[in-house]
């Protein structure tokens, strides 16, 4: 979507992935100075490396890790059966042991 390549589900779970560093730091992803541009914004998601703060769970990095991978065809849910892939996600398992 930022280098206007047009976007589809993959764009979807990296925007899941951004929301969910957000819940789970209390800080946005990439978060730009005040004075940055938009321009500015756009080059630190493009390029910067992503930093997990160390109180994050495993899973919970091992999960933003592979969502917010910028290369496509790597990115958590890129499968054929993209939905289950992140369901079956360590992350998610003691949610679903309680339901």
């Amino acid at each position: 979507m930022l280098t206007r390549s047009g976007h589809g589900k993959l764009a979807d779970w990296w925007s899941i992935g951004a929301l969910m560093f957000d819940m789970l730091t209390g800080t946005p992803l990439f978060k730009a100075d005040s004075m940055d541009s938009t321009e500015d914004t756009i080059e630190n998601i493009l390029t910067r490396n992503l930093e997990i703060p160390l109180y994050v769970s495993i899973e919970a990095s091992d999960i933003l890790n592979k969502l917010l991978e910028r290369q496509v065809s790597y990115r958590l849910g890129s499968s054929l059966n993209e939905d289950e892939e992140i369901k079956k996600h360590c992350f998610f398992n003691k949610l679903t042991e309680k339901i």
